[in-house]
């Protein structure tokens, strides 16, 4: 299995958040990824751009969660 293991950044919040904190910072978040300084943050830093929340963040997660536990089971660091 190739595995190439990424580099990235989040942001997470305490439990009970209710749905319009949740979607404020949604909102705040992705308005921050449209600012020049973060575009030329990604450009400085070799970024790829790739703003995820809700669903999609959940979903990416998980696939994250189950490629890894394949390969450090191939690799066999992890206890069963």
């Amino acid at each position: 299995m190739d595995c190439v293991v990424a580099s990235w950044r989040g942001a997470s919040g305490p439990p009970g958040l209710g749905p319009a904190q949740i979607a404020f910072w949604e909102r705040t978040l992705a308005a921050a990824t449209r600012t020049a300084q973060w575009k030329a943050d990604l450009a400085r830093y070799f970024w790829t751009e790739m703003y995820l929340a809700g669903a999609d963040l959940r979903g990416y997660l998980e696939r994250e969660r189950t490629e890894m536990r394949a390969v450090l089971g191939e690799l066999g660091l992890l206890s069963h």
